[in-house]
């Protein structure tokens, strides 16, 4: 299972005939900053094209909350939450497992079915650590 990154993510739907929920694939539109010369201070705009297999694929959220002791970081999640939702629509219409891992709030949920349903997804070690060249 591919554990993909909210931020840097455009999901496109290549579609030519219809196929089961979840078994389409989707193209990603990424984007990064890259160093080329280590160590110069410089970086560079990058952008490469990835392909995924939604039933395949989760998208983690981490650490939202509905409200905070700080109103200030209430607001800021509350924008980026409104940034979030259009892909996570997108996310979810294609077949996408989206898992939200607040904090400090799991007895909260311990019973949601979306919780229920992220516990029930496979199991899979995470890739190896990129070394560096």
């Amino acid at each position: 299972m591919l554990i993909a990154a909210f931020a840097l993510l455009v999901l496109t739907v290549s579609a030519s005939t219809p196929a089961p929920p979840g078994s389409q694939e989707i193209k990603l539109q990424l984007r990064t900053q890259i160093q080329p010369f280590h160590g110069t201070g410089s970086w560079v705009e990058a952008h490469f094209e990835e392909a995924i297999v939604p039933a395949k694929t989760a998208m983690v959220i981490t650490d939202m909350w509905d409200k905070h002791w700080c109103k200030g970081a209430t607001h800021r999640v509350g924008l980026i939450a409104q940034r979030m939702e259009p892909l996570l629509v997108v996310a979810r219409n294609a077949g996408i497992l989206i898992i939200h891992a607040p904090s400090e709030t799991m007895d909260f949920y311990r019973d949601a079915p979306g919780r229920l349903l992220a516990e029930s997804a496979p199991r899979t070690a995470p890739p190896a650590a990129a070394r560096p060249a």
